[in-house]
């Protein structure tokens, strides 16, 4: 059977192949790549986006929003937020069309989460076409992916998250919408020390466009995220 994403059809998101787009009003939006579904990842316990262990998405965009830190599973908290602030969440793709669950290989590569596992499949239903609609209908205003992708290579191959960020990137820019990649909300790669999560907001607000986003609160200041 194929492996859909865990909020595919999400009973606050709309109806059809637009399942994995909110239903409540946003001008801004945020995209990731994939979550797989628990019957594929049984020790997934997200209870929305970025609600996986080792993300820091939520004490991020809290800070930004609220300068104080969201429960990465306090699911009511977060709704509210995101729809104060007008912010949409979803992802790139919605469904691995050509992933058997009784390839224990398939399985295997899955529960990794990682972005090449999950390219190493051929057949992906992608979420492109409706996130630019929704874009294009909502009067979305700004648009952040999640992850910084290869965004100096070659537009190859089309299956690819660095081929539909692209793809979203142009109709963003042709439109005059503010676009912009963040450093993985997971912060891995930045360097241990001082707290990850205040080097993960100096990485968005210095060199991501945080000191653009719609959603950040007047009285947010960099000074209160020293790190070394």
């Amino acid at each position: 059977m194929p492996c859909t994403h865990k909020f595919f059809g999400h009973n606050l998101h709309q109806n059809g192949a637009f399942g994995l787009i909110p239903n409540w009003d946003f001008k801004t939006l945020i995209i990731g790549t994939f979550n797989p579904e628990n019957i594929w990842a049984d020790e997934n316990m997200a209870g929305y986006f970025y609600g996986r262990r080792r993300n820091y998405f939520w004490s991020a965009i809290g800070q930004f929003g609220i300068l104080q830190d969201i429960e990465r599973n306090n699911t009511i908290h977060q709704f509210q937020f995101l729809q104060e602030k007008k912010i949409g969440l979803t992802d790139l793709l919605i469904r691995i069309e050509d992933a058997d669950i009784t390839n224990l290989n398939h399985v295997a590569k899955i529960k990794t989460y990682g972005d090449k596992e999950i390219e190493s499949f051929h057949d992906f239903f992608w979420n492109t076409e409706q996130i630019i609609n929704t874009i294009l209908n909502k009067k979305v205003e700004a648009v952040y992916f999640t992850w910084l992708g290869k965004s100096n290579r070659i537009r190859n191959p089309f299956n690819s998250f660095e081929n539909q960020m692209r793809i979203v990137e142009d109709f963003c820019d042709n439109n005059g919408i503010l676009n912009c990649r963040l450093y993985t909300p997971s912060g891995q790669g930045l360097r241990s020390g001082t707290p990850r999560i205040n080097k993960l907001i100096n990485q968005w607000y210095n060199h991501n466009g945080g000191q653009e986003f719609p959603f950040r609160s007047p009285n947010f200041d960099i000074n209160n995220y020293p790190f070394q």
